[in-house]
């Protein structure tokens, strides 16, 4: 049986293990919508019973030759669709995908393309595969449009392969190699690193802050920057550039730099007893959060997801 990581989060959803009481139903109850499902599945629709999905599920989601996950709306925790990949084949590390988006409450919210980009960014980096392909009913303009914008090319066509209404249609088959993912168009794919500022008098308190109170680990500056002063630290893949600027009152400013931890009441009591005044944040769902500045100004904020 493949092996893979239990959970895969991006901003707005997660892709979870499969449970097979729990997506049975699920798919038992999207089964009912017709629409749905001959985006889906090139079979007739026609409605499942619980008990039946159920036994599917666990039988498609456990073979050897597949990997499969639900997406789950991190905001509320609804699950409201599957996907994973299939043909898995370890010897030439390729595999096909497949996506969809059960309930129509979610459509056109751009889950579908966040999943695939996080099942794509697993594929070929933990999974290290180096091809991934899939078939997509010619007349699914959206999802053929999507595909694209991923970078998945048209490798050819089964022709009038699919009936619909009377009419016979073709089937894309389509494919992404590792070296044209991600897709090479203008695009922002994440944050490298923000800044702050200190006087250059406050310099070494705040290395004291950054580098020992909060615990961020420092990196080296190139060699062209070391001149400037201030000093650079990294946590998770992305940067704080800690720089030197006079005569500005920090106070003022609403911009700021917000960390994402853990034990959020072990943080505020941290940052209390070193000093730093601290005051809860405008509630927002998801999260629990406080907000405080640093001693030199700088506002600062400290954020936690809670469970839905």
């Amino acid at each position: 049986m493949i092996t893979f990581s239990d959970q895969l989060t991006s901003d707005r959803i997660r892709l979870i293990a499969i449970d097979a009481e729990r997506d049975g139903d699920l798919m038992a109850r999207w089964s009912k919508d017709a629409g749905m499902m001959r985006l889906f599945d090139s079979d007739v629709p026609r409605p499942r019973v619980a008990r039946q999905s159920r036994a599917d599920t666990e039988k498609w989601a456990y073979r050897d030759t597949a990997i499969e996950w639900a997406i789950q709306v991190i905001d509320g925790g609804a699950v409201i669709g599957r996907i994973g990949l299939h043909r898995y084949r370890t010897s030439h590390r390729a595999a096909d995908l497949h996506v969809g988006i059960g309930d129509r409450a979610h459509w056109s919210k751009g889950y579908g393309r966040e999943a695939v980009t996080l099942l794509l960014n697993h594929a070929f980096g933990e999974m290290d595969l180096h091809r991934v392909g899939l078939i997509v009913f010619a007349a699914n303009e959206r999802a053929v449009a999507l595909y694209r914008k991923l970078g998945f090319v048209e490798e050819g066509r089964w022709r009038q392969f699919l009936r619909r209404d009377g009419a016979d249609q073709d089937i894309l088959v389509m494919g992404l190699l590792r070296h044209e993912w991600p897709p090479a168009i203008a695009q922002v794919r994440r944050i490298h690193h923000v800044q702050v500022c200190v006087s250059s008098a406050e310099l070494e308190r705040a290395r004291a802050f950054y580098l020992d109170l909060l615990g961020l680990p420092e990196i080296h500056k190139p060699e062209s920057l070391k001149d400037r002063g201030g000093f650079w630290a990294e946590v998770g893949g992305q940067q704080l550039h800690v720089s030197t600027e006079e005569g500005v009152d920090r106070t003022r400013t609403k911009a700021h730099v917000a960390w994402q931890v853990r034990a959020l009441p072990d943080w505020r009591a941290k940052l209390e007893a070193a000093g730093c005044a601290t005051l809860d944040s405008i509630p927002i769902p998801g999260y629990d959060r406080f907000e405080a500045r640093d001693p030199f100004g700088n506002r600062i904020e400290f954020i936690q997801a809670v469970a839905g």
